[in-house]
């Protein structure tokens, strides 16, 4: 079983539009609704390959019944800890230009005094049945951006590997502690290192000789351009295959399931970064915040290329 934690989950809401114009009315055309945040991504596509995973994570009150019903629909077990307050709502506009989509992100509930313990103890609980933890994602009112690199420690004393996929400083403090993996996409790269997003996509090894101390499996995603995975001496790239994008709300996510998936079965981290990247694709050809469906999963896979790198110079 693999366990996620999600420290500000959210509602999200995508409005499909025919072209952003600012400054003046838009017409929607349809919108969804879905429940979101990184664990609750990782574990919902996890699920939908046939894994066992659990979410767990701080959820306040509000909207609480419609995320366990998401997650109860798609057969992932979930044990949070319940705060006051109304769980945030991410508003992502699609305006059919093929770009990233547009968001807005609400800062979600303030933490209230006692629960980061409570937290803590629930990942006690559930640890010693798991072969992955897998924390991510924004860090709500109340705490601070020291949380994942104390949540790498508790990992590194339960002896169970941990992922930590976050930005910014927070990003920064779990790498001096070293988890087993971390995820950063080209921006995200571009901040821990001081460089631009160009930079990082045309020098994806030397992106990943910058990042070789921050963990001890780094995989940087690079949208369209494929998935970098370096552990130990070995560089894995991996290409996707050409897809109409429709939406990138939950790819990265749906990677990192399919890679823990593979690898979690005995897979070589090159067969476990292809099912992950086959993940990737089948999230980003759904509309909105929907997630990978296995058939269109294993309709992709075969076509993701896989190149070697033996050396890690």
């Amino acid at each position: 079983m693999i366990l996620t934690v999600t420290l500000n989950p959210s509602v999200d809401h995508t409005l499909f539009i025919d072209g952003l114009r600012l400054h003046d009315a838009n017409r929607v055309r349809r919108v969804e609704r879905d429940a979101g945040g990184k664990g609750l991504n990782l574990s919902r596509v996890y699920s939908e390959l046939g894994g066992a995973t659990l979410a767990t994570g701080l959820q306040p009150h509000g909207a609480s019944a419609m995320i366990r019903q998401v997650l109860d629909e798609q057969g992932v077990g979930h044990d949070f800890v319940e705060i006051p307050g109304e769980t945030r709502v991410n508003i992502s506009v699609e305006d059919g230009s093929g770009e990233p989509p547009t968001s807005f992100n609400e800062r979600g509930a303030p933490t209230p005094e006692g629960a980061w313990d409570d937290l803590v103890g629930k990942i006690r609980h559930y640890t010693p049945k798991c072969r992955w933890i897998a924390v991510g994602g924004s860090i709500p009112p109340g705490l601070e951006p020291v949380v994942y690199a104390e949540l790498t420690d508790l990992a590194h004393e339960l002896k169970v590997p941990i992922l930590v996929d976050a930005d910014g400083e927070a990003l920064k403090l779990a790498a001096e502690r070293r988890p087993d993996m971390i995820k950063p996409n080209e921006d995200e790269a571009a901040r821990f290192l001081g460089w631009t997003p160009e930079r990082v996509r045309e020098e994806p090894i030397e992106a990943l000789k910058g990042l070789e101390n921050a963990a001890e499996t780094v995989v940087l995603t690079l949208g369209s351009a494929g998935a970098w995975l370096r552990h130990g001496d070995e560089v894995i790239h991996a290409v996707p295959p050409k897809i109409e994008v429709r939406s990138t709300i939950g790819s990265g996510d749906s990677l990192l399931a399919g890679l823990l998936f593979g690898h979690g079965r005995g897979q070589s981290w090159a067969d476990s970064l292809a099912l992950g990247v086959a993940c990737g694709a089948a999230t980003a050809l759904t509309d909105g915040c929907e997630i990978a469906r296995r058939p269109m999963i294993e309709e992709l896979l075969p076509q993701v290329y896989i190149e070697r790198v033996t050396i890690f110079l």
